[in-house]
Parts: structure tokens; C-alpha cells; sequence
């Protein structure tokens, strides 16, 4: 989901047609949902991955089922038709997408021979591509911790983390092994200028994290966090200096934690999860969490005090309907 505009938040999903279905917030209420096909009906077949660079702009990335990576683009006024971001590499799952300025997209992906690729927007320039190469088993994470600075994460054949980073107009040539044995896709962020920390789920189920505050050129140890907790971590941040944790329990609920210079504890907010969690952070304090019930449903959550309290309820949520086949994004 993203914020393209003060009081509007958007939500997507891929519903059961394989099509893309979002609602919005408009400051008041939700408005209905709404199908965003194209004139190519294209069926999508991993999570959407969506972004926003600026005002009354939303850039939404799927990969269809030929296994192509597409750009869908609301400019304000309407939905542009879906444009295939590469011509000849396909996807093995959804790409991660960042935004350093307004004016640029950086998004990355697995493609069919198992190597890291790497597609660049420049507005007014167009699109340009690498192949860093490597064989990797899981989609990759980015992120961005300064206007010149990017950070690729990905998992080898050993279930070892790796990164590759580009910082001040320079990227690495190799592939940095950061170790740990990691299950699935891990989660990066950034709560401040130069700062980067990542989470995963080790194979105890127990939630790591590394972190760098220098633009991840160094990163101190793993630390365990603890939890019993399932599939992909979600992270925001609501306020520099400041993370917050999502993520399925063992018994299905969502479970948070939260670092506002200190760690606490994780806190169960209910409910009965069948995919991940989305979290995100789009004023001081303010987050909101959607999650895919057992009912197939959209379902939100929100806290605007930085998770003191929570709506509707400590654990209740607000139904939003649909039926999802994707997590919401």
C-alpha cells in the first residue's frame, strides 16, 4: 500500500480473477474497491510491489504469467496501461522495488537462470539494465538509506545472506556474504539518513536482525529478537530512530515489536492470519497494517501513537472485503 497524498492511502491486492484490485481512503471513508485491468488483461501471479515517488503518483509493479515484470502507473487522473519493464528476463517470484528521489525507480529481481537483475528508471531518460549474476533460491529485498545509496539482499543455495550495495555513484563488484541461514525472504529498511537494518525468521522461527549505520559498508552481529513466528517479516518506520516489527505467529495471530531506542516485547494484536502482514508508516507515529483473513478477506488495522493503542480494538479489526490470492501491498 502507499500514500500518494495527504489523507489518501491506497491498498492493493490480487484477487481471485488474477486481476489487480485496490481501495482507497479519501480522508473520510473507504471508497469500493475497483479493478485496475488494461487492455491486455494481463493475469498477475505474484504480490503487487507498490510505491509512490511523489504527489498523485503510484507505481505499481507485478510480474504477469508469462513471468514478465510490468509497470502500471497512476499519474494523478488515471490508471496508464501496464508496460513491461524487461524485454527478455523473466521473474522467478516479485521484484523489490525502492525509490531514492522522485525522479528515479530502481527495481530488482530474480530471473529464470536463478541471477540477480537489476532494471533502472530515470525520468526523462528511460529505463536501463544489469545482470549482477550469482544464483539465488528467494526474491530479493532492497532498500535505500540516502538519495545515492542503494542495498540489494539476497539468499544463496546455502541459505546464506548476501548483499550487494551502490553508494556515492560506485557499486560493488562482488557479493558480500553476511552468514546467518535464512528460510525465506528477509526485510530492510531504513529508519534514518545512512542507517540499515534487516530482519529475518531463523529456522527456530525466532526473529534476527543486522543493522549498519553506515549505508551498510559494515554490519555488527545478528541479534535474536525471539518470537515464534512464521512466513515474511513486515517493518516500518514511524519516525527516525524508530522500527516497527509485524509478523504471523505460530498460532496464526499478528504479533509486533517495537524499537524506539530500546527493544520491547512482542505484543500479540489478534486476529487469524493466512499470509503475511503489510505495514506502512505515513505520518509521525501513524501506521497502518493490512492482512488477508481466514475468510480470504482484507482486513486492516492502525495505531496514530506509534502503537500505544490500536483501532478499531487491541485486537479487532476493520473488515475491508475482497477475495485476495496475494498479500495486500
Amino acid at each position: 500500500m502507499t500514500s500518494s497524498g495527504p489523507n489518501r492511502l491506497d491498498v492493493f491486492m490480487i484477487g481471485t480473477d488474477s486481476a489487480l484490485h485496490t481501495r482507497w481512503w479519501n480522508g473520510s471513508q473507504w471508497e469500493e474497491f475497483s479493478c485496475v485491468n488494461d487492455i491486455d488483461r494481463h493475469l498477475w501471479i505474484y504480490d503487487p510491489v507498490v510505491i509512490s515517488r511523489k504527489t498523485n503518483n503510484i507505481d505499481v509493479f507485478l510480474v504477469s504469467s508469462d513471468h514478465y515484470v510490468y509497470w502500471k502507473i497512476w499519474d494523478g487522473f488515471k490508471w496508464r496501461d501496464a508496460i513491461k519493464v524487461a524485454k527478455y528476463a523473466k521473474a522467478l517470484g516479485p521484484p523489490a522495488v525502492i525509490s531514492r528521489q522522485e525522479s528515479m525507480i530502481d527495481v530488482f529481481f530474480i530471473r529464470d537462470d536463478h541471477t540477480l537483475e537489476h532494471h533502472h528508471y530515470y525520468e526523462g531518460g528511460g529505463w536501463y539494465d544489469g545482470n549482477y549474476g550469482g544464483f539465488w533460491i528467494h526474491s530479493p529485498t532492497a532498500v535505500s538509506a540516502g538519495s545515492n545509496h542503494w542495498q540489494v539482499f539476497l539468499i544463496g543455495i546455502n541459505s546464506c545472506l548476501y548483499s550487494m550495495r551502490y553508494d556515492s555513484r560506485i557499486r560493488e563488484k562482488d557479493f558480500t556474504k553476511l552468514g546467518g541461514a535464512v528460510p525465506s525472504t528477509p526485510k530492510a529498511i531504513s529508519c534514518g539518513d545512512g542507517r540499515v537494518d534487516i530482519f529475518t525468521l531463523g529456522l527456530s522461527g525466532d526473529l534476527y536482525q543486522l543493522s549498519s549505520d553506515d549505508y551498510g559498508a559494515s554490519f555488527g552481529p545478528w541479534q535474536k529478537r525471539g518470537g515464534k513466528l512464521v512466513g515474511e517479516i513486515e517493518a516500518t518506520s514511524s519516525g527516525k530512530g524508530c522500527i516497527d516489527v509485524f509478523a504471523r505467529g505460530y498460532d496464526g495471530a499478528l504479533w509486533y515489536l517495537k524499537y524506539d531506542g530500546n527493544w520491547g516485547r512482542f505484543v500479540s494484536l489478534g486476529g487469524i492470519l493466512i499470509k503475511s502482514p503489510t505495514a506502512i508508516a505515513w505520518a509521525a507515529k501513524r501506521f497502518d497494517i493490512f492482512v488477508i483473513g481466514t475468510d480470504g478477506a482484507l482486513h486492516h488495522k492502525w495505531s496514530m501513537d506509534g502503537g500505544l493503542t490500536w483501532g478499531p480494538s487491541a485486537k479487532g479489526y476493520e473488515y475491508l472485503g475482497g477475495i485476495s490470492f496475494s498479500r495486500a501491498a
